[in-house]
């Protein structure tokens, strides 16, 4: 019982502690940019033993890709507690693939494929609506986690791939597309994502505040609407600037 007693002692205090009375109601405004990794969860709802072989191909042979994100907030602190944000952000989706090269048989006749790497990327305008919870706040530093939804937009399908076939040059393609050139293709042009994250706020300034925040997001939809569907979804670490209008 003494235990017990002490154990919550030392939690009350620890939590007086985090929760320092400082003032930071009010409106903020921020800019980000987040490097982050991407890829997908492929499924399917056939039974077809031919759709689980292409996606089992697909994920032996394509691994996460390096992604990027940035965007705009505004962000209202109700309480030393609780805060919300919106704003305009920018994100890529998609994946990559190993080197499929390697002397594989390119048209069966003895032409060698020495290096094959391709890579997809999807791009997204959104606006995303987040909750955040501030779990210590002092005068310097503060932490919180937060969740949220993204309302994201598909406006750009970009594609690079690299060849290098034996005795011949290297060939590099760049592909640009807008959704609407596949008609063939049921794109989910809106397509909202899930946002969890965790954040460390390092006031730099009277009214400056630098901000780093690991992130995971992930696509609701899938990106088409076909015998085999992809999710996707991003992990990063977001770095924001973040100036107090107050």
């Amino acid at each position: 019982m003494k235990i017990l007693l002490l154990s919550i002692i030392i939690i009350s205090q620890t939590f007086i502690w985090a929760q320092e009375k400082v003032n930071n109601k009010g409106w903020k405004l921020g800019v980000n940019v987040s490097p982050e990794m991407g890829y997908r969860f492929l499924k399917t709802d056939s039974n077809d033993t031919m759709m689980n072989y292409i996606i089992n191909q697909r994920n032996d042979q394509e691994i996460p890709a390096i992604m990027f994100s940035s965007g705009i907030s505004i962000e209202y602190r109700i309480s030393k507690l609780f805060s919300i944000k919106s704003g305009v952000h920018y994100s890529i989706r998609g994946e990559k693939s190993k080197d499929l090269g390697y002397g594989s048989d390119y048209n069966g006749f003895g032409t060698y494929i020495e290096k094959f790497i391709y890579s997809h990327r999807y791009h997204y305008i959104g606006i995303p609506i987040i909750g955040s919870i501030y779990v210590m706040n002092r005068e310097k530093i503060q932490l919180y986690t937060s969740i949220g939804m993204g309302f994201d937009f598909l406006y750009l399908l970009t594609s690079r791939s690299t060849l290098k076939i034996h005795d011949e040059e290297e060939e590099n393609n760049f592909q640009k597309d807008k959704p609407s050139d596949y008609s063939f293709n049921d794109y989910n042009i809106f397509n909202p994502s899930g946002l969890v994250s965790i954040g460390l706020d390092w006031k730099i300034g009277n009214k400056s505040t630098l901000r780093i925040e690991p992130n995971f997001k992930i696509s609701m939809l899938p990106l088409v609407n076909a015998p085999i569907e992809g999710n996707y979804y991003n992990y990063g670490l977001n770095i924001g600037y973040i100036y107090s209008l107050k």
